[in-house]
């Protein structure tokens, strides 16, 4: 997948996890569900944003990354997102 911004909006809703608690997911028109990466860098002890950004360098795949402008999300995901 397009690792760069497109036109696509993205809807937002909460996910559970006994062991990560709540993170946020991301679900583009296509269905495909993403996870903010700096949220899940922080439950898995990242605790810096500059540490959180190199976990993700690391550790995702470029293709498997994505980076969006706020003008990409509907207005129910930014009002979850808040």
């Amino acid at each position: 997948m397009d690792n760069s911004s497109s036109s696509s909006k993205f809807d937002a809703s909460e996910f559970l996890n006994d062991v990560f608690g709540s993170l946020h997911l991301l679900q583009d028109e296509e269905g495909t569900i993403w996870f903010i990466g700096r949220e899940v860098a922080d439950k898995l002890g990242y605790l810096n944003v500059s540490t959180q950004g190199q976990a993700i360098i690391n550790f995702v795949r470029k293709e498997d990354r994505k980076a969006l402008k706020y003008k990409a999300f509907t207005a129910a995901a930014k009002a979850i997102l808040r």
